[in-house]
């Protein structure tokens, strides 16, 4: 209340606060929120979103996964999400996941826990593009409002997931961004 307070009262208009959940522990001192709804509604949040969206669903199959795949998993979760939340909820889109190279590069590989985790291939900037436009064909149905898409991310080079530049693809993350949202 005193954030809301000191926002409106700086001229900034109402603050907005929107909680990142996710229902799968990945780190071995996380513990499961029984009922998420009652904590965001307690401790005063607008709307709920997603960070990633591993944090969701476990990805099948260790060591690999197709990105393809596991965003139909991923991109039905925003109907059960907005079903699940109390509050309005922001669908996400991630751009892919590989936490590797957290690890020790000498060390085996085994499906140990984070960071030793499957990772997500084929994660291409078209492969990118088709989740954006299954995202905005769910934001244009109108049950979200605003408008609003959360996207993972802008620089987890150490977990396979950036929107930045780089010298495989260049802006194509990017450009995807552009060409599913750009006016």
């Amino acid at each position: 209340d005193m954030f809301r307070t000191r926002v409106r009262e700086a001229g900034l208009g109402e603050l907005h606060l929107n909680a990142i959940v996710w229902a799968v522990p990945n780190l071995p001192s996380e513990q499961k929120v029984e009922n998420l709804n009652d904590l965001i509604n307690r401790l005063g949040f607008d709307s709920a979103t997603s960070y990633v969206w591993i944090h969701h669903n476990q990805i099948p199959e260790f060591p690999a996964y197709s990105y393809a795949k596991y965003c139909e998993m991923s991109v039905r979760d925003f109907d059960t999400f907005t079903n699940k939340f109390d509050l309005p909820y922001f669908p996400n889109v991630t751009m892919g996941w590989d936490s590797s190279p957290r690890t020790i590069q000498t060390d085996r590989f085994d499906h140990l826990g984070y960071p030793f985790t499957p990772i997500l291939t084929g994660n291409t900037p078209e492969e990118f593009r088709l989740a954006l436009k299954q995202a905005k064909a769910f934001l244009d149905e109108g049950i979200t409002n605003p408008k609003i898409l959360t996207i993972n991310s802008w620089n987890e080079w150490t977990e396979g997931s950036y929107l930045e530049p780089d010298t495989k693809y260049g802006m194509a993350y990017l450009e995807a961004i552009r060409d599913v949202f750009g006016q």
